[in-house]
């Protein structure tokens, strides 16, 4: 039986995060974890974002674990928020969850990696994020939630994104009227010129973190995205929408 232990908290975050949300939720996926990470590559449902998810830390080489059913283990993994540590283990089919303390124990269901079909390669991930960066900046904590609160005033799917100089603005429309709104937001660098379309899906990816964000914008390749902390990161890459 392999077993490995991780921060409660890290592995909580790095499920979530490659869950995504909404219409863009993975249902399954495909982790991989060796002696020095847990890793994920993969691509949502529409096939609008790609996502490279690494959590650092000193393990036991596993190897490819398909989790089934990626909502089912967010809501059992928010039982362990106020412990330490989870051990981890492969055991009949099946993840098994532990509390160091013994007092939390689960068990999720696995599904063969050959099953599931959103895993991606490296080379793949590489190659779309390659024309991706180059044009990076940052939105602050408070600069994500006013964009959420923006956003969710109208019935849309869509918002426009134009960067000149030190100035990002955001343009949100509802489908069938005239209202907008227009929010500026002042770097502390400049940026090369871009204006795009782009769908929800940006504003979904963005809801999910708590902490900054660096973005890359250009006029013609995905909106590449990048958080993390001391023992994880996060990569992913939204599609354009033609205007």
């Amino acid at each position: 039986m392999s077993k490995i232990k991780v921060k409660s908290q890290d592995f909580i975050k790095f499920i979530k995060y490659l869950g995504i949300k909404g219409d863009a939720s993975n249902l399954d996926a495909v982790i991989d974890i060796d002696e020095t990470c847990i890793k994920v590559l993969a691509f949502s449902q529409g096939k609008e974002i790609v996502l490279r998810g690494t959590l650092n830390g000193e393990f036991e080489k596993i190897g490819k674990v398909g989790i089934s059913d990626v909502s089912i283990l967010k809501k059992v993994l928010a039982l362990f928020e106020n412990k330490d540590n989870i051990e981890l283990s492969i055991e009949n089919n099946a993840l098994k969850l532990n509390s160091e303390d013994g007092k939390i124990k689960a068990s999720c269901i696995l599904k063969s990696p050959d099953y599931i079909k959103n895993e991606l390669d490296e080379t793949t991930f590489n190659t779309v994020i390659s024309g991706c960066k180059g044009n990076e900046f940052t939105f602050s904590v408070d600069e994500i939630k006013d964009m959420m609160k923006a956003f969710d005033i109208f019935d849309t799917d869509f918002l426009y994104f134009k960067g000149k100089g030190n100035e990002i603005k955001m343009r949100f429309a509802s489908k069938n009227t005239e209202n907008k709104i227009v929010k500026t937001i002042t770097l502390a660098d400049t940026v090369e010129d871009f204006d795009i379309k782009i769908s929800h899906l940006l504003i979904t990816v963005l809801s999910l973190f708590n902490l900054p964000v660096k973005l890359s914008v250009k006029g013609n390749s995905a909106v590449y995205i990048k958080v993390g902390e001391e023992n994880y990161t996060f990569e992913y890459a939204v599609a354009q929408m033609i205007k």
